[in-house]
């Protein structure tokens, strides 16, 4: 079955603001005909946070390697998550990890990936995106050919939806994740 499946990121421990916003977005596609929602997230303790946020599915990478955020690493949990929810749109945020992301599982998937997108339409059956183009003084809207459609989507584009504690799915541990190219030595956060 087609459906949606949502790359969640975390800052500190819990879900980033983007992680919301795809679901409100994939909720949207999903009410137009999109199919279920899925999210990924690297980490456990975070399933009921998606759910109540939109998730009707959760695939918990519980890998230790995971929580570094390198693209390499991540493809095959990645990968698995959209084989055992049945995938056929990825959205991922417009981030230093989308833009890492969203490209290598399009390679890897000999497919495309729509990037810095602001608005996502069901349109046939397919993902119809639009984009900034020419520095944000137009628009360009895209559809996909093949079956696996993946976009990233610019923050602040849609809306979280309001936490609901009743909402009900499920959460299913996927313990996989690929060789590091590099190796991460430690994080700071920049003083503003």
């Amino acid at each position: 079955m087609a459906g949606i499946l949502v790359i969640a990121e975390t800052a500190d421990g819990a879900l980033a603001p983007i992680s919301g916003e795809l679901l409100g977005a994939a909720r949207g596609l999903s009410d137009a005909g999109g199919g279920d929602v899925s999210a990924f997230v690297a980490g456990d303790g975070l399933g009921d946070a998606l759910i109540s946020l939109g998730a009707d599915k959760v695939f918990a990478g519980t890998s230790p390697a995971l929580s570094d955020g390198v693209a390499a690493v991540l493809l095959p949990a990645v990968n698995a998550a959209i084989e055992q929810s049945g995938a056929n749109i990825v959205l991922m945020g417009q981030t230093s990890l989308g833009r890492d992301l969203g490209p290598a599982l399009a390679f890897a998937h000999k497919t495309a990936v729509a990037m810095d997108c602001v608005d996502l339409k069901i349109d046939g059956g397919k993902l119809r995106v639009t984009r900034s183009a020419y520095g944000g003084n137009a628009r360009a809207e895209h559809t996909f050919k093949g079956d696996l459609q993946i976009a990233t989507v610019k923050a602040k584009q849609y809306d979280a939806l309001a936490p609901d504690s009743g909402r009900s799915g499920s959460t299913v541990t996927i313990d996989v994740a690929g060789e590091s190219p590099v190796k991460v030595t430690g994080h700071t956060q920049p003083e503003v």
